[in-house]
């Protein structure tokens, strides 16, 4: 462990913007269309799609799949890696190659977050010295390899995680990088909020502010994509809402 605390201190900034200024009517796809969870079925090479209400349930399902961390990882994380403890609580992990479904994830972070990825296994001769984890950031068509130890900060964005060949299950984690954080707002990346929000249509949860309905200024969404669909359920309690403010 303390070889992997050294290598640690070796960050992997990926910083550069991404083409895409707004993800909710930006997408390059996810399981089914993008990839299978076993292989990459084609390269957007940074071409976007347009986004559906089912883009947005997509997100969400894959949201989903990342799952509150552990004490004992908590604990690893504190001791070993320079996380934020007030972010420790906030983290979330997904064990990448669990099945021979999910050797391949799409994830959308809505804000940034701080990133790295621990192996499961017993290192072997085929995987010592070899990435644990391919990222590829979507929007700029880079395939960053991730080694063990490594630090990184993964901005707003879509990203896909791929398991190198012959790597057993990787352990991936992801803390949010808190606003007051003196190293991401140098950097001019986005902070989270420890308030959670989450959208009235898809049911995703941001850490960071979503847009309300124009009309009662109450009911949270993701995108207007998501306000769109939403409209034929909310319209009733929005136009109720609305008459209880004039009659007040």
């Amino acid at each position: 462990m303390a070889e992997e605390t050294k290598e640690a201190q070796d960050t992997i900034k990926i910083t550069k913007k991404p083409e895409v200024s707004d993800w909710s009517t930006h997408t390059y796809g996810g399981l089914g269309s993008l990839h299978n969870g076993k292989k990459l079925l084609h390269d957007p090479k940074g071409q976007a799609e347009a986004c559906t209400f089912a883009t947005m349930k997509r997100r969400t399902t894959e949201q989903r799949a990342w799952r509150p961390i552990s004490d004992g990882l908590r604990q690893i994380a504190l001791q070993h890696f320079p996380v934020d403890p007030r972010a420790v609580p906030g983290g979330t992990m997904l064990v990448l190659g669990q099945t021979r479904d999910t050797r391949l994830v799409t994830t959308y972070l809505d804000t940034t977050y701080t990133f790295f990825a621990l192996i499961t296994q017993t290192e072997t001769e085929k995987t010592k010295g070899k990435p644990l984890v391919n990222i590829y950031v979507l929007s700029n068509h880079l395939v960053v390899p991730f080694e063990a130890g490594g630090i990184t900060q993964l901005s707003e964005g879509e990203y896909l995680f791929m398991l190198p060949e012959d790597m057993p299950p990787v352990a991936l984690m992801l803390f949010p990088l808190l606003k007051n954080n003196s190293e991401g707002n140098s950097m001019g990346m986005e902070s989270a909020s420890r308030k959670l929000r989450t959208c009235a249509a898809c049911g995703q949860v941001w850490r960071r502010s979503m847009m309300k309905c124009a009309g009662c200024n109450e009911v949270p969404y993701c995108s207007r994509v998501c306000q769109r669909h939403h409209w034929s359920s909310h319209k009733a309690a929005c136009k109720r809402t609305r008459s209880q403010r004039k009659g007040k």
